[in-house]
């Protein structure tokens, strides 16, 4: 479908019409290769929602993608592994190890029915996941031939906006680029990568933003951001062994957890934390990695984590040295940008090392951990003083120790981490998850994170940051009948301190409640509101700040059919209302329809959408996943006037060798410029494309 096709279409135009025009041309189509469950899209659309737009989820779109193409094998897997799915709750994992252990190893998929716990809703989602396979596992003595018998994998990637962003016009007035980016427009993405399942692989990856210098300037050696890993399993007494690039995650994430981590969402249990310990990393999140080694031991039950890492962060430079030298820094970047002299100045200029280390003790039923980790930070961090951040960390050194546990015992299982930092400031989490039927699982969450408690490398279940908060989450999930199931959540929290932008102690809550009905294994509805209060200081030029209370509720239909095996659409229509005291509401809408064609024995394979969408302001946006090309992602922002479609084609030229496209456009009918500062494009259209490549061997 060419470009001007989305250039043709206006808004308003009848939606019956635009959706006519879809399945028309859906004859030749096929769904993405690595689709993401409908579970991990709202978690994704939930993460977007606080965060930002620049935010970087491929990490996720990635940690998917890998367990898409290595199944775990349940007659050989640990509950470990198992928890890194992120579609198994303690509980359900401890049945399915019980049952293995009484019963012998499966011998088929259709035998997980006969699990505790487990319904067919749940082992469809579980199955493109996990496979049966009774070979032994890999040992050392068969690493040679794990080389002969692994994949290679090549990717090459690029995207672009085609229009022109005020960062890319040149000004033949200016003495030096200190106000325009100094590369191309191109974003450049390159990754190998050797896998052989879950028990070797290593890897290099190399990324260039838009703006960015490549092969110039500044960036002589080709892209600006490089990641590189070698990772083995299970040799010996070793059960893992990463250097180079690598995660780590440990507890509930109040002292240690790099990566992303979800939230709230409709998986009302996904609030509880599974650890994966020490494992790969290849995505290209410039701040989440720790870089060096780690070796993780097991002895009997117990398993011991050494780490070591020495990494390089962006932060906002305050002095220099007689050497030209970062001497104080006042916060640290994660934007990961370098297209310009500024953001360049700020690359790199922190210094951090990390060594530490973890314990565990570990059965079927139990596991304890203790985690101690010491942080040195080669430039001193001093913070621009301010009311709210007078208990922010500030200095060179800080050490965290944090004790963890997860026990099942029958239906129940209880978790939770309390830690200590430095300064004598502690953070606590305590959950239990209860499954009284397997038609019913309630969840209880208890938060209280003191102001001054700080880790650098963390991520727990939260509203705002990891400080100055506590909280009490409630959720449960119900399957009254066969095709009908009830998710709910009630988040009450409290900040007793200040905060940004909010000049007293405040508090807030949230609820979620959807209504799925599946009558069928092609059709499934759901329709869900969601409702958030919290306060911030009142918008007006007064002597004084006060809090207002600030509300945002939003009501969301989605209807999902499958008319084949082949063939299948999606249609959503998602209502929003933000409303902030002494101020007029704004409301806003969007409505999209989805159409995807898989047909098997065809080569080529296309995802469409369209979208009409109306807010009156910013405030009001609508976020929504987008299929995308695998290993990238899209979740955009719905606002003001308009309309966005984009398509993507797959040619599937042969075994092992995929070239992919994708292009999204959308059109606003009440902007004549787009975003502001060096990203501002005149014009009330964006149009953005990608390309990707792929090779396996």
């Amino acid at each position: 479908m060419p470009v001007s096709f989305f250039r043709s279409l206006k808004p308003g135009m009848p939606a019956a019409l635009i959706i006519l025009v879809l399945v028309a041309s859906s004859f030749v189509v096929r769904a993405q290769e690595v689709p993401v469950p409908q579970e991990q899209e709202d978690k994704l659309e939930r993460i977007a929602e606080g965060g930002e737009e620049s935010t970087d989820y491929s990490e996720i779109i990635e940690n998917l993608g890998f367990f898409k193409d290595h199944p775990i094998n349940l007659n050989h897997a640990t509950k470990e592994e198992l928890l890194q799915l992120g579609l198994l709750d303690e509980i359900e994992i401890s049945n399915l190890l019980k049952h293995i252990s009484e019963n012998g190893n499966l011998l088929s998929l259709h035998e997980l029915q006969s699990v505790d716990g487990f319904d067919l809703r749940e082992i469809r989602e579980l199955l493109p996941f996990v496979k049966i396979d009774n070979n032994p596992l890999p040992t050392a003595s068969a690493i040679l031939k794990m080389i002969k018998s692994g994949r290679h994998q090549v990717i090459l990637r690029m995207e672009q906006t085609v229009e022109k962003k005020r960062g890319f016009k040149k000004d033949e007035s200016m003495l030096k680029p200190a106000s325009e980016y100094l590369g191309s427009q191109q974003k450049y993405y390159a990754r190998y990568r050797f896998t052989y399942g879950r028990y070797l692989s290593w890897g290099i990856t190399g990324e260039k933003d838009a703006g960015e210098e490549f092969f110039k300037g500044s960036q002589k050696n080709g892209f600006d951001f490089y990641s590189a890993h070698l990772f083995m399993r299970n040799i010996g007494p070793v059960k893992a062994i990463a250097l180079g690039d690598y995660y780590l995650s440990y507890g509930q994430g109040l002292a240690l957890w790099t990566g992303l981590a979800f939230g709230k969402g409709s998986d009302v249990a996904g609030v509880k934390r599974n650890p994966g310990g020490i494992s790969p990393y290849s995505s290209v999140n410039e701040n989440s990695y720790r870089r060096g080694g780690a070796v993780s031991v097991g002895i009997g039950l117990f398993t011991l984590d050494v780490f070591y890492s020495r990494t390089r962060l962006d932060a906002n430079i305050l002095d220099t040295n007689e050497l030209d030298e970062a001497f104080l820094v006042s916060s640290v970047q994660i934007s990961g940008y370098h297209r310009t002299e500024s953001e360049l100045s700020d690359k790199r200029a922190l210094k951090e090392t990390m060594i530490g280390s973890h314990l565990s003790f570990d059965r079927r039923n139990l596991r304890l951990g203790f985690t101690a980790l010491r942080n040195h930070l080669g430039t001193e961090l001093s913070r621009t003083p301010s009311l709210y951040n007078k208990y922010d960390f500030q200095g060179r050194d800080y050490q965290n120790t944090a004790f963890d546990y997860s026990f099942v015992f029958r239906n129940f299982n209880f978790f939770g981490e309390a830690a200590l930092n430095h300064n004598g400031a502690t953070a606590f989490v305590n959950g239990v998850l209860v499954s009284p039927d397997s038609r019913v699982s309630l969840v209880l969450l208890h938060r209280n994170y003191e102001r001054g408690y700080y880790a650098f490398a963390s991520n727990p279940f939260r509203e705002s940051d990891i400080s100055n908060e506590r909280g009490l989450y409630t959720g449960i999930s119900i399957k009254p009948l066969r095709a009908v199931s009830l998710n709910a959540y009630y988040d009450f929290f409290t900040f007793p301190w200040l905060r940004y932008l909010v000049d007293a102690p405040s508090n807030g809550y949230e609820y979620l409640a959807q209504l799925t009905y599946t009558p069928s294994r092609r059709t499934e509805l759901y329709l869900r509101v969601k409702e958030s209060r919290k306060q911030r200081n009142v918008i007006a030029e007064l002597p004084m700040d006060y809090l207002v209370n600030v509300k945002q509720i939003n009501y969301r239909f989605n209807a999902a059919y499958k008319v084949s095996n082949a063939f299948s659409f999606k249609s959503r229509v998602e209502w929003v209302r933000y409303e902030m005291e002494d101020m007029s509401p704004d409301e806003g809408y969007a409505i999209m329809q989805d159409v995807s064609f898989n047909p098997m024995e065809f080569p080529l394979s296309f995802n469409l959408r369209y979208a009409l969408f109306e807010t009156e302001t910013y405030n009001s946006r609508i976020y929504t996943y987008e299929n995308d090309i695998p290993g990238a992602f899209s979740i955009p922002a719905y606002y003001y006037s308009g309309q966005r479609a984009y398509l993507m084609v797959q040619w599937h030229i042969r075994k092992g060798v995929d070239l992919w496209a994708r292009i999204a456009q959308t059109v606003y009918a009440n902007r004549d410029v787009i975003s502001s500062g060096l990203e501002e494009i005149d014009g009330p259209k964006k149009t953005d494309i990608k390309l990707q490549f792929r090779v396996e061997f």
